[in-house]
């Protein structure tokens, strides 16, 4: 496939950009890495969703996984022409499920389940999957010093399944790394960390550090902690001085604002039965079922742009 456009914009909206290319009465939607941004297009205003309504407009959604899906299904509920273009023989990305033909299994591309705080999203995916779908509580486990542990940690596990004298080593130097963090807050001396290691000192303390999460952090990362940034942690799961205390001494926190851990320690998860990929399938035949096009297989060549360099 190659478009055609008159105009390129790119507008750049949190961790991704969209590109919307016109020309006439079709219009392209597309996801970009922040490192395609060409920083010499300056951004212009998108068109807006009332009149998109309003016009003949066709939006084409560059990619089949489970945002550009979601775009499509609900542009067709709001009346908008829509249609989707997959490279890949499946839709999904990489939240798709690949089943052979003999039908003995299927396989994920990733591990992935769902989870939410807003019933509305809830609702929709009940009735996408109705009863293909099992719902469990996250239970996870990590193997130290010979017991197996919760994650994330919780104070029984602490207390109660370290050895006593590690877990007495881990509760005074978690309070003494909080006593310093206070110290150096009040005084007006706080900098921030310059490497893993020593962010996860100043939150847990230097014995809950050494003994867990520096071994953890290196062997998922395969690099010492002092070679990490503070930030190697999604920014849905960072944390700061309370969310240390509620993990550590509270199972689960229940509010409107819970982190992605806690979010998995209280709220049920969601996988369809035949693999993820269910969820996008049932999204590309709800965009087919509203009169939206779902095309399988094909790559998008490029952007023709027209003479005169527009």
């Amino acid at each position: 496939m190659t478009a055609s456009c008159a105009r390129l914009d790119l507008c750049r909206a949190e961790t991704w950009n969209r590109a919307w290319l016109t020309r006439c009465n079709c219009c392209v939607v597309c996801w970009l890495p922040d490192r395609w941004r060409h920083d010499g297009v300056h951004s212009q205003r998108s068109p807006r969703m009332p009149e998109l309504c309003m016009s003949d407009r066709l939006i084409v959604v560059i990619g089949g996984g489970i945002s550009g899906l979601t775009v499509a299904w609900r542009l067709r509920e709001l009346g908008v022409r829509a249609e989707v273009f997959e490279a890949d023989e499946i839709v999904g990305g990489l939240a798709g499920t690949v089943r052979p033909e003999d039908g003995r299994y299927c396989l994920d591309f990733g591990p992935h389940f769902f989870i939410t705080q807003k019933p509305e999203i809830v609702a929709r995916v009940d009735d996408l999957l109705r009863d293909s779908v099992i719902k469990f509580k996250r239970s996870a486990q990590l193997y130290v010093r010979g017991r197996f542990l919760d994650y994330p940690l919780s104070a029984r596990n602490v207390l109660f399944n370290f050895p006593p004298l590690d877990a007495l080593r881990s509760v005074l130097s978690f309070a003494y790394a909080q006593v310093l963090q206070l110290g150096r807050k009040l005084a007006g001396r706080q900098r921030p960390a310059p490497d893993f290691g020593e962010w996860s000192g100043r939150q847990f303390g230097t014995h809950l550090t050494n003994i867990f999460f520096k071994p953890y952090t290196e062997n998922f990362w395969k690099l010492p902690c002092a070679q990490l940034a503070p930030d190697v942690l999604p920014a849905s799961t960072r944390l700061n001085f309370m969310k240390s205390l509620k993990l550590l001494f509270m199972r689960g926190v229940k509010g409107n604002v819970q982190s992605l851990i806690e979010r998995e320690l209280v709220l049920p998860l969601r996988y369809p039965v035949r693999g993820y990929g269910m969820l996008a399938e049932g999204v590309a035949e709800r965009v087919r079922t509203h009169g939206g096009v779902v095309h399988v297989g094909a790559r998008v060549a490029g952007v023709e742009r027209l003479p005169g360099g527009r």
